[in-house]
């Protein structure tokens, strides 16, 4: 009889899971991979997430705060842009509807 331990080596999108298995005739320990989809992964993230305690949300926090801060970063160009709209928008310059807009899209396309 294997008794399956839920100790975990490796995790990984589209990578084994290696769990550590007893086997109680041999007495040894040995590795069994199991595959799982990144949305298994990501239930079971979701899962540990809900019913761990603070310290190990906060170092799971402070593990994926840069990663984190890379996605939703937007470069200091294209921010300065946004910036210059709004303000333009909030001082009332004229704007363009999403018809007129279409509507020049295909002119231009059309003299191309």
């Amino acid at each position: 009889m294997l008794k399956m331990y839920e100790t975990e080596l490796k995790l990984a999108a589209g990578s084994p899971l290696l769990y550590l298995i007893h086997s109680r005739k041999s007495g040894k320990f040995v590795t069994k991979e199991r595959y799982m989809t990144t949305a298994a992964i990501r239930q079971q993230l979701h899962q540990y997430i809900d019913i761990t305690d603070e310290k190990r949300i906060e170092a799971l926090y402070t593990l994926l705060q840069n990663d984190m801060e890379q996605l939703y970063s937007i470069p200091a160009d294209e921010l300065q842009i946004l910036h210059e709209r709004a303000e333009k928008y909030l001082k009332g310059s004229p704007t363009v509807s999403v018809e007129e807009s279409h509507s020049k899209i295909r002119q231009v396309r059309k003299n191309s």
